[in-house]
């Protein structure tokens, strides 16, 4: 979707943020999020979404605008190691980055539309880098 979908007066917001919970049986928190009813009357998330591990410890967070990821998306282990990152752009593409248990990179790659398009990096768990590849649209450039 494009930047300009967040004018759309269909996707006004039309009511103040509200927050929302879930806890697990036990009373500890599950998940946070938030969201707005648009002036066409659907909900769409809006703001921080995070949900968390029996332990405590966060498994998933994302930040949405009007129903779109924004900003950085990170998932976790149970014992806090990342296992991605994606940071979502302003034009719509994002970078994710994957992560080996050992922390250190195990490949970037950038998507748009769903799609892989432009460098895609891997690396094994010692850091020795072992492919580079263009792609566009989705398809290996040669």
């Amino acid at each position: 979707p494009s930047a300009g979908m967040a004018e759309s007066p269909a996707l006004a917001a039309r009511s103040e943020q509200v927050r929302n919970s879930e806890n697990y049986p036990d009373g500890k928190r599950k998940a946070e999020w938030s969201g707005v009813i648009t002036s066409d009357g659907r909900y769409l998330l809006d703001g921080p979404s995070t949900f968390y591990f029996e332990n405590g410890s966060k498994q998933y967070d994302v930040n949405y605008k009007l129903g779109e990821k924004t900003g950085t998306e990170t998932l976790w282990t149970k014992d806090g190691a990342r296992i991605w990152v994606r940071e979502h752009r302003g034009d719509g593409s994002s970078l994710w980055t994957q992560f080996w248990q050992n922390g250190r990179t195990k490949s970037k790659s950038t998507w748009k539309d769903g799609k892989l398009n432009g460098e895609s990096q891997r690396w094994d768990s010692s850091g020795r880098q072992l492919s580079s590849n263009q792609f566009e649209n989705g398809f290996l450039k040669r």
